[in-house]
């Protein structure tokens, strides 16, 4: 039997339109929350609430650990509510999910913001990060434009061991 490393990797291309191209990211994981609360239900049988509901957002400041960071600021911008359960995510296969619908914000303001960083939230404000990930180039996003993630851009993958 495989065990399930307590470990997550988090792959994404983020598309930026008008902008430039595809992003690459960095090496992430979960936040220190999820992976307690994980930790906590699997060896101490203390139960976890999973979220009905993800929202992702982006950072202009990286956090670390789930902790710290500055949520990005610009018109128009809030989290993008992503509903667990449902065709936004494909079927988990060899422990690989992915984003199967288009994540977007479109900055409606006059000034620019810089995206460093995503994150999974559990609240559409506040609440607990769940994921975090740095993107190896940051990414001006102009007023006008909009910065998506592409169908099967976003993929959150747990290593099994061999």
């Amino acid at each position: 039997m495989k065990k399930i490393l307590l470990g997550l990797m988090v792959s994404l291309a983020l598309l930026l339109s008008p902008l430039s191209g595809a992003l690459r990211d960095a090496q992430a994981g979960m936040s220190a929350y999820l992976a307690n609360a994980l930790a906590a239900q699997f060896f101490n049988g203390t139960a976890y609430t999973f979220p009905t509901t993800i929202y992702i957002g982006l950072y202009s400041t990286c956090p670390s650990g789930g902790t710290g960071g500055t949520e990005i600021s610009f018109t128009g911008y809030a989290r993008v509510a992503e509903t667990v359960g449902t065709t936004d995510f494909t079927t988990a296969s060899g422990g690989l999910v992915k984003n199967a619908v288009t994540i977007s914000w479109t900055n409606t303001g006059s000034t620019s913001a810089t995206a460093a960083c995503y994150g999974a939230w559990d609240a559409s404000t506040g609440g607990n990060q769940l994921f975090e990930n740095t993107l190896t180039t940051t990414q001006t996003i102009n007023a006008g434009a909009t910065a998506s993630f592409a169908v099967d851009a976003l993929s959150w993958q747990f290593v099994i061991s061999p």
